[in-house]
C-alpha cells in the first residue's frame, strides 16, 4: 500500500490541514507532515523565524498548474505531465482550477516542474521530472514535427530560456540529450 495515497484518500476534508499555500487565485490546503519532509524550502519556511511560521501561510509567485502537479507528486509520488488539469484531492485542491496555455507541452511542463522542484528542493521530483522529460523526448523524437511542435514552442517561452540560464545541470542534461538525438537522426538520414 502506498502511504502517500492512503494519507491523501484519508484527507478528503481540509479541516485538519495545517499549511496554506497561496498562488495567484489558487489556495492549496496541505499537510506540513507530508510537504515539509520532502521539501527543505517548505520546512525552513514554517520552522524558522519567518512570518510564514506564525501564519502557516506561504505565498508563491509560480504557475498554479505546475504547483498543482508538484503537490500531486508530494502526495502521490508521481504527477500527470499532460496539459489537462488532473483531478485534485481535497487536501491539495486549488480554489480555482488553473489552466495552461495552448503552447503548453509535456516538454515544457516537465521543464517547469524540474525548475520548481529545484527551487523548492524536492530531490525526488527533480529526478522524476528529468526522467519524464527524457522519456517524452525519446518517444516523440521519431517524428520530424518534433522540432516544429516542441522546440519551437520552447524557443518562444521566456521561462524556458530563464531555466536554461539559471539551472546549469538541467541545461547540460537537456543539451546532451538533444545532441544525442540529433546524432541518431543524422545516422538515419
Amino acid at each position: 500500500m502506498n502511504p502517500f495515497i492512503e494519507v491523501s484518500s484519508d484527507a478528503q476534508d481540509s479541516t485538519y490541514s495545517d499549511l496554506t499555500v497561496l498562488c495567484e487565485s489558487s489556495v492549496f490546503k496541505v499537510y506540513s507532515c507530508i510537504v515539509c519532509p520532502q521539501s527543505s524550502f517548505f520546512e525552513k519556511a514554517i520552522s524558522g523565524n519567518f512570518q510564514e511560521a506564525i501564519s502557516r501561510e506561504i505565498t508563491l509567485e509560480d504557475d498554479p498548474l505546475i504547483l498543482t502537479k508538484i503537490f500531486d507528486y508530494l502526495y502521490c509520488a508521481t504527477y500527470d505531465d499532460s496539459q489537462d488539469t488532473p483531478e485534485q484531492t481535497e487536501s491539495a485542491k486549488p480554489s480555482e482550477t488553473p489552466t495552461i496555455d495552448n503552447k503548453g507541452s509535456r516538454a515544457r511542463i516537465n521543464t517547469e516542474i524540474y525548475a520548481l522542484a529545484d527551487k523548492y528542493q524536492i530531490e525526488g521530483l527533480i529526478k522524476l521530472s528529468k526522467q519524464k522529460l527524457q522519456s517524452h523526448l525519446e518517444s516523440n523524437w521519431e517524428y520530424l514535427e518534433f522540432i516544429d511542435t516542441h522546440l519551437s514552442a520552447l524557443q518562444h517561452q521566456q521561462l524556458f530560456h530563464d531555466i536554461l540560464r539559471t539551472f546549469a545541470t538541467f541545461s547540460y542534461d537537456f543539451s546532451a540529450l538533444m545532441i544525442e538525438k540529433v546524432l541518431q537522426l543524422e545516422q538515419k538520414l
